[in-house]
């Protein structure tokens, strides 16, 4: 499977959504490709339009949108949108968080409480924008919730450290640290955490 970069540098997104529906592709980069043949997941911003089109198994999936705004985040976060579409319509699969391929969402929370946002304009983001679900969207405000009276509560001098417990329930498509699913390694919890208290 190739994904195609064309004119532009939003590479690390766009092989990251699409990591998240062909996880059983083997995936090789290119850029600068006109005419792909095969499958193949193309991202290009040509003329100021953001072009994706997507083809597996002779199944195609193409739309073209124009470029929303002149800031390359707010342009990425389009393409990522537009790329996540075609391939949920190719696949026929949702993501239960959406575009979100980094490792803290609720940095994004914060950003926009910070920056006056309510609840309901936060919301509407995370649903409509980052096609977040709304389950996974009640456990971000909730988390964020939680980390924002801890955040208000810190002075200067005070300072966060960070354990890793590497096991989780499942294993988020966003997260990129290094963890096991509970159920494959749970097995080694006890020992782990004996270790982690005596270190």
């Amino acid at each position: 499977m190739q994904i195609i970069i064309n004119n532009h540098s939003f590479r690390y997104e766009m092989e990251n959504i699409s990591r998240m529906f062909l996880s059983a592709a083997q995936i090789e980069i290119k850029e600068n490709i006109n005419n792909p043949e095969g499958n193949y997941v193309l991202t290009e911003i040509s003329d100021n339009k953001i072009i994706v089109k997507v083809s597996i198994d002779s199944q195609i999936v193409e739309n073209v949108q124009p470029v929303k705004s002149l800031n390359d985040k707010d342009t990425e976060w389009q393409m990522a949108g537009i790329l996540y579409d075609a391939l949920s319509e190719i696949s026929g699969k949702t993501q239960k968080w959406g575009l979100l391929t980094g490792v803290r969402p609720t940095r994004l929370v914060h950003r926009m409480l910070d920056s006056g946002k309510s609840i309901l304009e936060i919301r509407n983001k995370f649903i409509n924008e980052y096609r977040v679900s709304n389950e996974k969207f009640r456990l971000l405000w909730q988390t964020s919730s939680v980390e924002r009276n801890i955040i208000k509560d810190s002075s200067f001098r005070d300072f966060s450290l960070y354990i890793s417990i590497p096991f989780c329930p499942s294993r988020c498509n966003y997260c990129s640290f290094v963890s096991s699913a509970v159920e494959k390694m749970g097995h080694i919890i006890p020992e782990y955490v004996s270790f982690l208290a005596k270190e």
